[in-house]
Formats: C-alpha cells, structure tokens, sequence
C-alpha cells in the first residue's frame, strides 16, 4: 500500500488502509521498496527523499480528526458521544455504521470486517462461535474481573491450556529431578526451539537458543562487545548506536557492559509522531551521515534496532534498516524483537540482523517469562550466556540448557502455547491480522472520539496502537503520564500505559500530541473495555474542564469586585 494515505482524516482511510495492507505490515507495505538488496543501499537516500516528498505533496498530514469536542478540533457531535467512521459499504448494500455502535452485536462488526477485500473474520474475542468464545472465557478466566486490560503488550497472558502444560512440567521434575534433568529436559527444549524456528524462517533449529527473558539477549551481545573493546577486536572511542526509543533495560545493559570498557554511545532521536516509514529511514540515514563525517577515525561496531518500538510503539522497517548499517560500514546489527512474534512477521534469514531476540510470552500465549535468541553461525562459538555455570565454553545452545537449577516450566512450555494459536487461528498470518485489525479500529474509534490523531500510519502498528489523549487531560510531562495511568488504574479499572510525547523529535508538529496511549489487542479484550478506556477519559476530561470553569467564573467575580 501507498504511504501517501491521509491516514488520520475521519477514520476510513485509516480502516482502508488495514485492508488494503492484506496483512503484510511488517514495514515493507510502502510506495516503494528501499533497499532490499545490498547492491541498492547506495541509492536508498535519495529514493527515501522523493517517497517523503511524494507522501507531502500528497496531502499525506497529520491532521486532527473530526470528534466530538475532546480535541480542538471542530465538533461534530454531542459533547461525550462517540462519532462513528464514515461508514464502509457492505456486498449486500447496507453499511457498517452501525457495527461501531456501543450496542452493534459481534455478527454485526464481524460482518462488516468480513467484506473488506475478501478480508475474512477474525477468529478472536468478537468475532468468533458461542463454542469458541467460551472457550476463550474459559482460557482466560483467571484474568482479574471488571479490568479492562489493554495493555497486553507488556506482559502478555498465556491461557489455561499453557499454564496447566507447564504446572505438568513443573510436576514432572519436582517427581524426579534427577531424570528430568537428562532426557526429558533437552527433548523438550529442543521441541520448543524446532517450533519457533518453523515462525522465524526456518534457519537453522542450532541457531535458535531459549532464554529466560529478552534481556538476557541484550546481555549476551553486550558481553561479547565489551571483550572486543578488552581483548583488542575494537578501539578505545568505537561506537554502538541506538535509538532513543530503545528499551530502557537494553539501554543501560549496554551502558553497564560495554562503555566502561571503552564504548562511546551514539543516540539517534526517532520522530514521533511519524508520517512513514521513508520518514525513519530518510532521517536514520542522514544521522549516519552526520556521524560518519564527525567521527571519521570511529567505527561503529554494534547498531541496537528495535523491530517494534515498546515506547511510542511503532514497527520500524528493520530489512532496509539493517541494510543502510551494512553500507555505512556497521560491522554487526542487532534486532531487539521484544515484541515481534506473535505481531509481525518474524524472518531472521529475510531481516539479516547479526542477532535477533525475540519474548515468546508476550504476544505467543507462552508463560512468562520467555525469550529466544538468534545469531549467524560464524558467531555463536564466541558467545556465552552471561549467568555462567558447567557448560561454559561449549557454545551458547549447550550453555542456555542448564543455567544452574531454575524453573525451566515456562520454556517447555512453548510448544503448547504455539498449538493454542494454531488451534484458534490456523496459522500465525491469521493472528496476527486479527489483532492488528482490531487495535487499529478501536484506535481509530477513540481518536475520533477525542478528536485527536493516531501517532503513526495504520501499517507502522502491529498490535498496539498509540492513540492521541485529549489536551484537556493535562500531561504535560512523564510523571503526569504515570500519575494518569495509576489513576486509571485505581479509579477507572482500565491497565494502559501513556507516553508523554513533549519531548519528542517530530516533523509533524501541527498534528502531534502531548500525549499518547499505547493500546493493546488480545483474543481475550472485548469491546467494552475500550469504551471503558473512552468513558473514562472523557469523565477527566469533563473534570478538568468544569475545574477551568469555575476557576474562570472566580476570576471574573474578583475583577467585579474590584
């Protein structure tokens, strides 16, 4: 799909271009492909500067959305009600209007999805049989009643079936840990990294290590760059270069291991919000350029991308990313995929990152918590999981299987909780559409709501969408954003993380917010806890504004007094 879409303006570009995209919006959905072979890279900045301009000239901005008076935008409705998208015409005539009724049934919303381009119904929450959605309710009955939990992204949920699987392997090494150490132990670990590998492209299953959390792999590349500063591989002042958006823990990894070995830290600033992916690309380019041309003498050694950013939340075009690093002369690339499988698609081979990690727990169903870790061949003899214990030395797979005596419950438990989304969906394709699907809808429904913008294109989400909060809510800096989310939490029973945007780069400043939220989309989220998420923001809104009032009625008193 084209990047030019006026994404943002009244809500049906935004649902058609979930459509058009068919699924495929790992970042490469764009008006053209940049640099998708090693021969092109050269090329890739001038072609970046014409997509951009096209998209500009287009009319492709930012623009508010048309609400209902919760921005500063033109009201177009009741103060409080919800306006629906224009509606999208049905094969049999009707439209869908009134599926983004509060009271629309399921069918209705599924039937309105259901002809979007062949487009078929998601098998989740909303759009399922009475049979699988108590399924579903079953699965996830353990979730705390009357939370309207949008922010699966952090921490994930795995179901019922997956929990009961791994309390089985739990049992089983607590009947007999001696046993359970030898056979069962590294068949199961091995059946576990089989079925990851089958998502990620099918390297090579030697290649693919289990890891107790995404961090460990930020360590595991850590530690081998803070060697090569010590044994002499790289020199005092080489660089590693991250974007500002990188993960807070991997951040400070990177800082612990390798600066104090002689690491100089290179930080690149991403827009937000952002226009397109040939946005990133264009201006990570020119950083490169900027760099290069300061620090002549500087090689960067390591470049940290995340292939979706936790904070804003964006999917960043990782394959032409990692192909500008190689013709800037980055010696390796390392991708923090966090948050990748179970969203996007996930092709080590395709990416061609030196490393790739990767959380199974939070968008795979797997329990927390668990990671797998990915290196070309040529490197993993160097590499050693950074909790040392008897296999050292005798490479990184031996190493991940016995890190001392732990709880290895969750990883073996990996298997099952890839059976759970077959079982739903069929295949991952099919998953991670449907969510996308719906986090994008409901994003659009409270952008509209609040007369505000989402942060990114339809194709840069995955399965979080960052949607614009209402100025009126009054975040004006990161611990206002976190005072929000508590009171949201503790007052309104909705769990969703905010971002205080202020201090972003962005070249898009007419259409940017101070503030966003990051939402989520689960099989086990149902409509209601949107509107819960709605309602309440708009009940601060009505609060603030009423406080304004008054304030303003005093002050008009005293000038009469006066």
């Amino acid at each position: 799909m084209k990047s030019e879409l006026n994404w943002e303006d009244g809500g049906r570009e935004a649902e058609a271009a979930v459509a058009e995209s068919g699924g495929d919006f790992d970042g490469r959905a764009r008006s053209a492909e940049i640099c998708t072979r090693g021969q092109e890279c050269g090329q890739s900045g001038s072609r970046v500067s014409e997509e951009l301009s096209s998209f500009e000239s287009g009319g492709g901005q930012v623009d508010a959305v048309g609400g209902c008076g919760r921005g500063d935008g033109d009201s177009e409705g009741k103060r409080g009600e919800y306006v629906p998208p224009p509606a999208i015409e049905r094969l049999d005539g009707t439209n869908s209007q009134d599926s983004h009724n509060e009271d629309a049934s399921d069918g209705a919303i599924a039937a309105s999805l259901a002809d979007r381009d062949g487009y078929s119904a998601p098998a989740n929450f909303h759009f399922v049989s009475e049979s699988r959605e108590a399924t579903l309710q079953r699965e996830f009955a353990h979730h705390e009643p009357g939370v309207a939990r949008i922010n699966n992204g952090s921490f994930g949920s795995a179901p019922k079936c997956v929990l009961d699987d791994q309390a089985e392997w739990k049992a089983q090494w607590l009947r007999h840990p001696d046993a359970f150490c030898w056979d069962p132990l590294t068949d199961g670990f091995l059946a576990a990294r089989k079925g990851l590998a089958e998502l990620i492209g099918y390297p090579d299953v030697d290649e693919v290590v289990l890891l107790e959390n995404a961090t460990s792999g930020a360590a595991i590349v850590a530690l081998d760059c803070m060697w090569g500063f010590l044994e002499g591989r790289f020199q005092q002042g080489d660089a590693i270069l991250m974007f500002d958006s990188a993960y807070g823990a991997v951040k400070k990894c990177f800082q612990a291991y390798c600066v104090r070995a002689g690491a100089h830290l290179l930080e690149y600033k991403m827009p937000f919000p952002v226009a397109s992916n040939s946005e990133i690309i264009r201006t990570f380019e020119e950083f490169l350029q900027k760099k290069k041309a300061e620090y002549p003498s500087r090689t960067i050694r390591l470049v940290i991308l995340d292939h979706i950013t936790s904070m804003p939340s964006i999917i960043l075009p990782v394959r032409d990313l990692v192909c500008l690093c190689r013709n800037y002369g980055v010696e390796k690339v390392f991708v923090d995929g966090a948050h990748a499988i179970g969203s996007v698609d996930v092709d080590v081979n395709g990416i061609n990152a030196d490393y790739y990690m990767a959380n199974v727990h939070k968008w795979l169903f797997a329990p927390p918590v668990v990671a797998f870790f990915h290196a070309k061949p040529q490197l993993l003899s160097r590499l050693h999981h950074p909790v040392v214990s008897h296999s050292y030395g005798a490479g990184l797979l031996t190493e991940t299987y016995w890190v001392g005596t732990r709880d290895y419950s969750a990883l073996l438990a990996v298997p099952k909780a890839i059976q759970f989304m077959k079982d739903l969906f069929g295949d991952l394709k099919a998953y991670e559409k449907s969510n996308h699907d719906m986090a994008v809808e409901m994003g659009v429904m409270l952008a509209r709501t609040w007369g505000t913008s989402l942060g990114a294109p339809p194709e840069m989400f995955a399965s979080m969408v960052m949607v614009g909060l209402p100025a009126q809510i009054n975040i004006h800096s990161h611990d206002d954003a976190l005072r929000m989310r508590s009171r949201l939490r503790d007052e309104f029973h909705v769990e969703v993380p905010l971002f205080y945007a202020g201090e972003s780069v962005s070249y898009m400043n007419s259409s940017k917010h101070l503030a966003y939220a990051r939402i989520s989309h689960q099989v086990y989220n149902k409509l209601e806890d949107y509107y819960a998420f709605r309602d309440a923001v708009n009940s601060i809104v009505d609060e603030c504004t009423l406080s304004v009032g008054l304030r303003n009625t005093h002050l008009d008193a005293e000038e009469v007094v006066v």
